[in-house]
């Protein structure tokens, strides 16, 4: 399920590599471009973080947008969606997915986040699909593997097979 829209295609698990042309088309993995292509052809494309991207469907983001509209107490609360929602709105854009699979990712954020000509990866997180850099993913595998061995055993004791 992406954006609450219930799909007969499973989506894909685990990180997949992606490449991002230098005019800014992200060429989606052949799984991850079955998996979209159920939900419809229209995408919206943001960050808001600054530093993933994240790629909605319309009614995925326009759930997201209504909660975090939604958020009024406490007011630091209130100010952290608000700030959160003003860069998704600055940074994104719709995106149609084209026949061999790309999607157009919005100008200013995909040069933020350095991905025009540039190897990425990507996954389902939720009700979307996150897609980071090549070297945001390498920092994120290097802090995974810190401390690994202790966390296995940790959570093999509350129940993980």
């Amino acid at each position: 399920m992406l954006g609450a829209l219930t799909i007969t295609v499973r989506p894909p698990l685990g990180y997949y590599p992606a490449t991002c042309d230098t005019k800014g088309r992200l060429k989606l993995p052949a799984d991850f471009q079955r998996y979209m292509e159920a939900m419809g052809k229209q995408f919206f494309v943001s960050s808001t973080n600054g530093q993933d991207l994240q790629i909605y469907t319309p009614q995925g983001w326009e759930k997201q947008q209504v909660w975090l509209e939604g958020i009024r107490e406490p007011r630091e609360n209130a100010m952290a969606a608000r700030k959160v929602l003003e860069a998704a709105l600055i940074w994104g854009g719709n995106s149609q997915l084209d026949s061999d699979g790309r999607l157009l990712l919005p100008p200013e954020i995909r040069r933020k986040l350095n991905l025009e000509g540039a190897n990425c990866h990507m996954r389902i997180e939720r009700d979307h699909v996150k897609l980071m850099s090549a070297d945001r993913y390498r920092a994120l595998t290097e802090e995974v593997q810190m401390n690994l061995e202790e966390a296995h055993e940790l959570m093999e004791l509350h129940g993980m097979g």
